[in-house]
Formats: structure tokens, sequence, C-alpha cells
């Protein structure tokens, strides 16, 4: 997996102010790919922690369907272990060939763009 913090329209590739918040936007390499998900840690993108993370964009839109995995009890992003996390989210990816199942292992999911908002 390769996270790639994109650059604004100044040129910059860091967080910026928005709001009392920074955002970052940034492409995650999903390749290979973990069926069970993969963490992606706020210090990959810059950040201390994470509020908020959207995904904006996908390369193999026809084929997988990434989403960003949450706790059902309290919402908040989940750790790889399971627990409720404010500095990592997972990423986890439906292979979408008619079973509907969990990308296999070492799969290319492609490009996932996101945009996540936290502190420094």
């Amino acid at each position: 997996m390769t996270v790639t913090i994109l650059a604004d329209h100044k040129g910059v590739a860091r967080p910026r102010v928005h709001g009392d918040e920074y955002v970052v936007d940034a492409t995650v390499d999903v390749d290979p790919h973990v069926a069970a998900g993969f963490p992606i840690s706020a210090s990959d993108l810059g950040l201390s922690r994470i509020t908020a993370v959207h995904i904006t964009g996908v390369e193999k839109f026809a084929t997988y369907l990434p989403q960003i995995l949450i706790g059902a009890s309290d919402g908040s992003y989940l750790a790889a272990d399971g627990s409720s996390s404010t500095s990592t989210f997972q990423i986890v990816v439906t292979d979408l060939d008619g079973s509907n199942a969990s990308a296999s292992d070492a799969d290319n999911i492609g490009m996932v763009r996101i945009r996540a908002y936290g502190l420094i």
C-alpha cells in the first residue's frame, strides 16, 4: 500500500487549515489488497488525529467497492484490532464479481482517493 498526499492549487502537499481542523487529500494505492482490510494511520497523512474521512474517487469503480470501516456501536473509525480509533482508519473492499465478498488477498484494487480531516 502506498499513500500519497496530493498537492493543492498552490502546489502545497501537506495538511491545510479548514475551519478549526486541517484537511488533506491523498491517494491510496491498494496493491496488494488485504482481504480483512488495511489500516491507514493519521501520520501517513501528516495528521495526529483523524476526525472524518471521505472516499472521493476510485480507479476501478466497476470491479471493486472500497469502504471505510466504522464500529457498529458508536460509529467511530476502527483500528486493525477492531478497537475504536482516532489515529487510524481502515479501507475494506468488496469484490463486485457477483459474489459480493471481500476482495481477495493480493488483488490489485488500484487507487482510492480520500479526503481526511483532523488535527496536526
